[in-house]
C-alpha cells in the first residue's frame, strides 16, 4: 500500500522526464566517442551484444562495458530505455557500421 499523497514513477515517466530536452540528447550523442557510437548504432538496429561484439570484433565484454557507459551517460535504466530516448532525438546519424544492413 502506498501512502498518502505519494506517486508511483513508472519507466515511461523517466523516459518522459529524459526527453523533455532533445537538444541535450543530440549533443550528447555527437560526443560519444566513434566506437560507443558504434555499438549505440548496433544496439539501435537490434543487435545483442554478443552480435555487436562480432560485428564490431571486439569482445563481449568491452561491448557490455559500452553499454553500461551509454546508460548512464543518457540515464536510461535500461537498454530499451536508452534505444527509446535516442530513436526519439532522432537516431545516431553518421555511424559506419562495421557491415551494413
Amino acid at each position: 500500500m502506498l501512502d498518502e499523497g505519494r506517486t508511483v514513477r513508472t519507466s515511461a515517466d523517466h523516459l518522459d522526464e529524459l526527453i523533455s530536452d532533445l537538444a541535450a540528447v543530440r549533443r550528447r550523442i555527437s560526443e560519444l566517442p566513434r566506437r560507443q557510437r558504434q555499438v549505440l548504432d548496433l544496439l539501435i538496429r537490434g543487435r545483442a551484444p554478443k552480435q555487436i561484439a562480432c560485428e564490431l570484433g571486439i569482445r563481449w565484454n568491452t561491448v557490455r562495458n559500452h553499454i553500461v557507459k551509454l546508460r548512464a551517460r543518457f540515464g536510461a535504466e535500461s537498454n530499451v530505455e536508452l534505444v527509446a530516448l535516442v530513436v526519439r532525438a532522432g537516431g545516431v546519424g553518421g555511424t559506419k557500421s562495421a557491415k551494413s544492413d
